[in-house]
């Protein structure tokens, strides 16, 4: 009699502990599979950053400070190195061969703009200054480029748009200050270098593109400038 019952108590204890594991691996909270799963998290997708701002707006990173304007349209921009240097109200050196004259339908959007050093690196430090012009969401226009006398080549856009043909010049310019001499003294590149402790910390840029007309005269469609800096993307709506 002893004997049945001890065999009757070891069998509902294996029938519990059974049910025990079998409770513990449905999934439910707390459960060993629910423990399980929680070791390894869900990475969310994370998007490109995107800054919206106005133009006369500052661009503020951790060691620049970026301050553009668009000044407008022109047919010519000046290519004499004084304080009117890319403006259309300055003197040319050649309007017959002058490499800042827009070409037939096309137009020079003109930028001006101040970046200034906040940084404390004991390195001498570089800014690269890179923009596109986007005009109806979707027709690109690259001027990441220093001049020289060949045109570059607009690249394709997203969307299935193009850019209404190929080589559009592009140019830049900065310098220290303006002395208001016959010559300043401009440095023909995108890129600035700051050296340590220097109290040379400013410069003023300018920087134009050439584009289709319709860029200017189509006041209907979406024109845009997007500045990227240190991997960030800057919009700036004209309209």
């Amino acid at each position: 009699m002893k004997r049945s019952i001890i065999l009757i108590l070891i069998g509902l204890i294996i029938v519990a502990f059974c049910a025990c594991n079998a409770e513990n691996s449905d999934g439910r909270p707390g459960s060993i599979k629910d423990t399980k799963e929680s070791t390894f998290p869900v990475t969310e997708p994370t998007e490109a950053k995107l800054v919206l701002l106005s133009f006369g707006e500052t661009i503020k990173t951790e060691m620049f400070e970026f301050t553009p304007s668009f000044e407008g349209f022109a047919k010519n921009i000046s290519n004499w190195p004084d304080k009117d240097y890319l403006t259309p109200k300055g003197k040319y050196i050649d309007l017959d061969t002058n490499p800042y004259r827009a070409s037939t339908d096309k137009v020079y959007m003109y930028f001006s703009g101040t970046v200034k050093y906040t940084g404390d690196s004991k390195d001498t430090e570089t800014l690269t200054l890179q923009y596109i012009v986007d005009y109806d969401n979707g027709y690109i226009f690259d001027g990441n480029h220093d001049y020289n006398s060949a045109a570059f080549s607009a690249p394709s856009s997203s969307n299935g748009k193009n850019n209404e043909g190929t080589n559009y010049h592009t140019v830049w310019g900065n310098t220290s200050e303006i002395t208001n001499s016959q010559f300043e003294d401009w440095n023909y590149s995108n890129s600035m270098s700051f050296a340590p402790l220097s109290s040379n910390n400013k410069r003023i840029v300018r920087f134009a593109i050439e584009v289709p007309k319709v860029l200017e005269t189509n006041k209907d469609k979406s024109l845009m400038v997007v500045f990227t800096i240190e991997g960030v993307d800057y919009s700036f709506a004209i309209r």
